[in-house]
């Protein structure tokens, strides 16, 4: 059960933001509630739920921090925006690097068994602005201060980089770990050579989910078949951070749960198309709570504090007792001995915004409308389109875009050809990220088109247009 401990830490801080943070004050004015009242563990259930539309781009920077002092902030790290993808910047102090380095701290002590060896980190992640690599970078060289041996090397997205840091200092290492988006470490490993690869070499992945069926397909590149716990996927958000992690225990149950379809829908809902992934969180670091529509609440003390903030992701919370009851009862006694009751964990089923994720970037239905709204296309396309994330046996990810061909209208020759090469244009001078990766990938990252006739492949169907398909975190 989550302790009173891990509550009231949620609750003062709430109480200290009424008081210190002058957007709070007045967002809790604003729906009906007297910032000069004491917040007491009542209360804070019935404080409005932050989000990202109303209140982080509602209020100016400086008034989101503590006593209205943005530079306070140690480090800076920005996400795309909901529907248009302009960056918002999210700032973090000292107490948020101690978290972050205590959860690495975990992650490489229990899933990596870097103590007392020398490990090598390659960062695969983005640099520059976006989370992934900078505050992985940090969190993970924090954990010489704890009694590691950690050097890092930060190629980014540059797999030939990346290829040539690991020939070149990975002998001189007891492992390696390799971390990035999933399928960009795919794309990796499918390069390096098999003699790199016989290293002992381990994955710190995040950015979007992976199948068992995935992470048993990159063990079988590394020859290590029997070693799931080798691979972790951790959870966070440019908004609030690190938020989990995958443990051994936890991929264990969650393979377990793939062959036990009565436990997958006691653990993760009846009837799921796609397992969701399960990670190991903190409630001291991170407050979580689950509102009426399963959407998944996180109370953050930082530089900026969140207060019952909705990311959009829909979940599930269990502790260690929940999830050692349900093991048991499904016969799984040798996991359940395995849980202890102080572990709390996250079912993770995705994300309710309008955005496909490919190599872990968000590409938005704004970044392509240039492309629809071209006059070369208005006699030929309604400008209803439908993105997708196809994968393929190997795993390689294609974006792809169906496209809806106006009434009356065949497919020319030329026509998807030319439509596919100005997605692309248009993907690359609207989405940063995007425009990253296209350098980096070149011919990869490049969308396919497929057109469809007037009404038809489920076109037209609906009252909303449905741009997004397969969106999931």
């Amino acid at each position: 059960m989550l302790t009173i401990s891990d509550l009231d830490l949620a609750v003062a801080m709430a109480d200290r933001a009424r008081r210190r943070v002058p957007a709070y004050a007045d967002f809790l004015r604003r729906n009906g509630i007297d910032p000069g009242e004491r917040i007491d563990a009542e209360a804070f259930t019935q404080l409005p739920v932050m989000t990202k539309a109303g209140y982080i781009t509602r209020y100016p920077q400086p008034a989101r921090y503590w006593d209205g002092r943005i530079t306070e902030a140690m480090m800076w790290s920005s996400t795309s925006g909901s529907s248009s993808g302009v960056p918002t910047q999210f700032g973090r102090g000292a107490l948020a690097l101690e978290q972050s380095a205590a959860m690495y701290d975990r992650i490489f002590t229990d899933s990596f068994t870097s103590q007392p060896r020398t490990t090598l980190l390659i960062n695969c992640f983005a640099m520059g602005t976006w989370i992934g690599g900078t505050y992985t970078m940090a969190g993970v060289s924090e954990l010489n201060n704890r009694g590691h041996r950690i050097s890092v090397a930060t190629p980014a997205i540059d797999l030939d980089v990346a290829v040539a840091t690991l020939a070149e200092l990975g002998p001189f290492y007891d492992h390696v770990v390799l971390a990035g988006y999933p399928p960009l470490i795919k794309d990796l490993l499918d390069n390096t050579p098999a003699n790199l690869l016989a290293m002992d070499i381990k994955l710190l992945l995040a950015g979007e989910a992976i199948t068992e069926k995935w992470r048993d397909h990159v063990l079988d590149l590394l020859h290590r078949h029997s070693e799931p716990e080798r691979i972790c996927l951790k959870y966070g958000t440019a908004d609030a951070g690190l938020m989990g992690y995958e443990t051994p225990k936890s991929i264990a149950v969650r393979r377990a749960a793939l062959d036990d379809a009565a436990l997958s829908d006691e653990l993760f809902g009846p009837g799921i198309t796609a397992q969701p992934t399960f990670v190991r969180y903190h409630p001291e670091y991170r407050y979580t709570e689950c509102d009426d529509e399963g959407h998944l609440l996180f109370t953050v003390d930082s530089a900026m504090p969140l207060i019952r903030y909705r990311i959009n992701d829909r979940g599930r919370i269990l502790d260690g007792t929940q999830l050692h009851e349900i093991l048991r009862t499904h016969g799984h006694d040798d996991l359940a001995a395995d849980v202890e009751p102080h572990d709390h964990f996250l079912v993770l089923h995705g994300r309710t915004d309008i955005a496909a994720i490919f190599h872990s970037l968000n590409v938005y239905p704004a970044n392509l409308r240039p492309a629809f709204e071209d006059p070369a296309f208005a006699a030929d396309l309604t400008g209803r389109f439908v993105v997708e994330v196809l994968e393929s046996e190997q795993h390689h990810q294609t974006l792809h875009i169906r496209a809806e061909l106006a009434k009356n209208t065949s497919a020319e020759a030329g026509l998807a050809r030319a439509l596919r090469d100005r997605c692309h244009e248009s993907l690359v001078s609207t989405n940063s990220e995007f425009r990253a990766l296209s350098a980096s990938l070149g011919k990869a990252a490049r969308p396919t088109v497929s057109l469809y006739e007037y009404h038809s492949a489920g076109f037209g169907s609906g009252a909303k247009d449905v741009y997004i398909r397969g969106a999931a975190r």
